[in-house]
């Protein structure tokens, strides 16, 4: 008798088949599960290990064993009857039935559901966090002075009200970027508490005449937009830090926070500023909102002149140090690179010295301290600025990008999401938590993510790279390739084309693309020259420009452990020599 008939005979190929079909079933329910029963990442990998290992043993107990009326026999004790080994077959028939039934209708409820899940994704961060009654959004104060130049003072004053109240951890308060994004647009009170989901709005004017000025405040309870609290103060330009206090004591007074007992927090700012000095501070602050090479310039100017006539401005000079990094990521040789981020580092160090007590001097350092690849240093400076501010999503969201860099994505999650729910129309916020879920392979939940953003931003670059990534991987080329052809940024379309453009098989449009990268963007952009090459299955080509983006200090470096571009490195002698050159735990 042949091999294959007595496979056949013994039911083995019956059996295999079963086998594999009742493997995937176990692996789409698992995909399901994983995340609402908080299980760890690596369950639906065990899962998979698991269903090798047992493979072999399937095959030897089919060959060796036999399902009989009696019960399981060894095939030598089976005494041969048609009539018997035809009721086995169709037993074992029946059970692979049983199993493609099961498996087609999870297939078809995953097919027919799996939309109303997106929709689910988005709204979740929206529908699950129900206004705290310690919850509070500070709106930018209206500028009612004659010179509409003073405008930087009014949303300056707004934001120091701002990072007071989010020194108080039992309160909720929503960060800049989406509060203010109600600048200059009609809506009422309900709406914005609706929007960002707070419980309370704070909200004013300045009128600034000479060396004095009026600031009217007044706090609002969301829930019947009756006034809970007003007050307005006349004071001189001198007084600022002054009046800052006393407005946030007031607030703080006003929501009846409990503070605990044990529990002494001062949200004191005040201290000896001049007028200009501040005056150039908050300028500088203003210029860095513009996100520009040149706002940062400008910033730079205004900022060292505050320095200077205030040697001891802790504020002015942790800003300083963010604003010098981030024009040092425009300079194109190693030296200017260097001198600069050393410049930096003095700096966010004076800041530190000048106030302990200052979580952006901590911040700007951790910041510089990435790009040199000290993490044990970074966290120490992270974890500080949150103890000192858990409130401020900027902390949040660099904690939480510390811990996506060394590869914690649970506990990541955990701080950027905090960082969303202080800063709920910040698009940059809400992609964070996207690229997690890109690369922990949880494209459906990335592609939600992502969307999500873009709603909030249509053209924000970020999402829309994360949600071409995400079609990239799971192979669904066309929407990958639509979507990178309609991005607004003409080097991450080029990027995202020449990863699909290789995966359609048309090298030659990839190898244009890249050349162009290569040509205009080597010096800013060798880590994602290295991804395109990594993808391509160039891997040589790949750990030559990862080397090069190592000795540029690359921030996209700081991806390279969770970088599903670059997955098939991950075997390489090369790419464990490259972990530890950056100092990242293996």
């Amino acid at each position: 008798m042949s091999l294959f008939n007595e496979l056949k005979r013994r039911n083995v190929f019956k059996v295999v088949l079963g086998y594999i079909i009742l493997g995937w079933v176990v692996l789409q329910v698992a995909d399901v599960v994983v995340t609402p029963l908080n299980l760890p990442e690596w369950t639906i990998s065990f899962l998979i290990l698991i269903g090798f290992l047992g493979f072999p043993f399937v095959v030897f107990f089919s060959w060796t064993f036999e399902l009989t009326p009696d019960g399981i026999k060894r095939d030598h004790e089976v005494v041969r009857d048609e009539s018997i080994t035809q009721q086995t077959g169709r037993t074992i028939d029946f059970l692979i039935i049983g199993v493609l039934v099961v498996a087609l209708s999870f297939f078809i409820y995953r097919s027919e559901f799996s939309h109303q899940a997106t929709e689910k994704v988005t709204a979740s961060s929206s529908n699950k966090d129900s206004p705290h009654i310690n919850s509070i959004a500070v709106l930018p104060f209206v500028n009612i002075s004659s010179d509409k130049e003073q405008e930087y003072f009014s949303d300056g004053l707004s934001e120091e009200l701002l990072n007071l109240l989010a020194k108080i951890p039992q309160l909720r308060v929503i960060a800049r970027t989406s509060s203010f994004s109600y600048k200059g647009k009609d809506a009422t009170v309900s709406q914005v508490a609706k929007d960002l989901k707070v419980a309370h709005v704070l909200e004013g004017s300045v009128r600034k005449s000479g060396s004095t000025f009026r600031i009217t405040a007044q706090l609002i309870r969301a829930s019947d937009s009756s006034h809970l609290w007003s007050e307005s103060f006349d004071r001189e330009i001198t007084d600022v830090f002054v009046v800052q206090d006393e407005i946030a004591k007031a607030v703080v007074d006003a929501l009846k926070l409990k503070l605990l007992p044990e529990q002494k927090y001062s949200i004191s700012n005040s201290t000896s500023i001049a007028p200009e000095a501040y005056n150039q501070y908050l300028l500088g602050r203003s210029f860095n909102r513009l996100g520009t090479f040149e706002g940062w310039k400008l910033a730079h100017t205004a900022l060292s002149l505050s320095i200077e006539l205030e040697p001891n401005y802790a504020q002015a000079h942790a800003l300083l140090a963010q604003t010098i990094s981030k024009l040092s990521d425009y300079y194109t040789t190693s030296s200017e690179i260097e001198v600069s981020r050393a410049q930096a580092m003095k700096f966010a160090e004076k800041a530190i010295a000048l106030n302990p007590n200052l979580a952006d001097g901590y911040r700007a350092r951790a910041l510089l301290k990435t790009v040199l690849y000290h993490y044990d240093d970074v966290k120490t400076d992270l974890l500080r600025a949150l103890e000192i501010n858990p409130g401020d999503s900027r902390n949040n969201t660099s904690y939480g990008e510390l811990l996506m860099t060394l590869g914690h994505f649970n506990e990541a999650l955990v701080y950027l999401k905090k960082a969303v729910l202080l800063n709920p129309l910040s698009a940059d916020a809400i992609s964070n938590i996207g690229s997690i879920y890109n690369r922990q392979g949880k494209y459906l939940k990335a592609k939600a993510t992502a969307k999500q953003a873009l709603q909030l931003v249509p053209g924000h670059n970020f999402a829309l790279t994360n949600l071409g990534i995400a079609y990239l991987m799971e192979n669904d080329l066309n929407s990958a390739l639509s979507l990178f052809k309609k991005h607004g940024d003409s080097f991450w379309r080029d990027f995202g084309l020449a990863l699909v453009y290789f995966s359609l098989g048309n090298e030659q449009l990839s190898n244009q693309l890249l050349s162009s990268i290569i040509q205009h963007d080597a010096y800013n952009s060798a880590y994602q020259i290295a991804e395109i090459y990594a993808w391509r299955g160039e891997n040589d080509l790949a750990f030559e420009w990862l080397q090069r983006a190592y000795k540029q200090n690359d921030g996209g470096l700081r991806i390279i452990k969770i970088d599903s571009l670059i997955h098939n490195l991950y075997d390489d002698p090369r790419f464990t020599d490259l972990i530890k050159q950056l100092g990242l735990p293996l």
